[in-house]
């Protein structure tokens, strides 16, 4: 087996495991987050969301640490060190956009549930109008 089969077959088993990992918690975080998020959609998403924060880290993860540069993976495959080192820097652009609009969508829901709360404490304790069935009609 040569040096490239063997870190990419590394590299492989790990995003695999991580991915597994994922797939064997989505269902009970997708039943803790909506209850937590109070949709199924919100849940859906944040879910999804997950999944694919958690495959992309890993992945940047096992790409992170290259062998020395005097190894025989560069001896079998010269061109390999550019297709890695482009391969990190997209995935950590795509974890840095996830990152930002994770960040935004937490500040926007925060904002969204604060508004709703003040939209129904006012409509708690507002006089009932004068249509409004609960108030009796003379």
């Amino acid at each position: 087996m040569t040096s490239l089969t063997l870190y990419l077959s590394g590299a492989a088993s790990v995003v695999l495991l991580a991915l597994c990992v994922a797939l064997f918690l989505r269902g009970p975080l997708r039943s803790l987050l909506a209850e937590l998020c109070e949709t199924e959609r919100r849940a859906g998403f944040w879910v999804a969301f997950w999944i694919v924060a958690v495959v992309l880290t890993t992945t940047f993860g096992v790409l992170s640490p290259l062998p020395p540069a005097g190894s025989a993976l560069w001896k079998e495959a010269p061109e390999l060190r550019t297709f890695l080192a482009t391969l990190r820097a997209g995935l950590f652009g795509i974890m840095a956009v996830l990152g930002a609009m994770g960040i935004v969508l937490l500040i926007g829901i925060q904002a969204y549930e604060d508004r709703r709360r003040r939209v129904a404490a006012w409509a708690s304790t507002s006089p009932a109008s004068p249509h409004s069935p609960s108030r009796p009609t003379t």
